[in-house]
């Protein structure tokens, strides 16, 4: 994780941004936090939205309240780099297919939204910018969502 400290350096520096703020949700919520714990002296603020714990944290028990679908990719994880790799391969080519003809269902049919979730997911903006989102992620493969599992 602690990798991606510099690459976003070596991103802002070749775009000349000196202080910047960071945001990661999900598996990307830790990297938020590293980045900003590597560079104090730049990040003017951290954002971590639905981050995940450390996985060998003692005592916490990792799975309550987790979605299924987290589940799976992390047994997938658990079982190798080449088992998560072609099962992400395959999600991603479904979620692919779900965000050109409704980016709400980006994920899956069985996953538990709040209300307040599906409420965003109705809004025009933020379905096009999750459709936009998940072409961009896979546009070079799916090496980069497995890494972020793994870490």
């Amino acid at each position: 994780m602690v990798d991606s400290v510099a690459d976003v350096s070596a991103i802002a520096d070749s775009l000349g941004i000196e202080r910047f703020a960071v945001s990661g949700g999900s598996w990307g919520g830790p990297h938020s936090l590293a980045v900003a714990a590597g560079l104090p002296e730049r990040v003017t603020r951290a954002a971590c939205q639905a981050g995940v714990a450390p996985f060998d944290m003692p005592g916490f028990d990792w799975f309550a309240d987790m979605d299924a679908v987290n589940i799976e990719e992390l047994g997938w994880a658990l079982q190798g780099e080449d088992v998560l790799a072609r099962n992400i391969e395959r999600v991603a080519s479904r979620m692919l297919e779900r965000v050109a003809g409704d980016p709400s269902k980006m994920i899956s049919d069985s996953v538990q939204l709040s209300e307040a979730d599906r409420a965003q997911m109705a809004n025009p903006e933020r379905r096009e910018m999750i459709r936009r989102d998940i072409n961009e992620a896979f546009r070079h493969g799916v090496w980069g969502y497995v890494d972020d599992v793994l870490v």
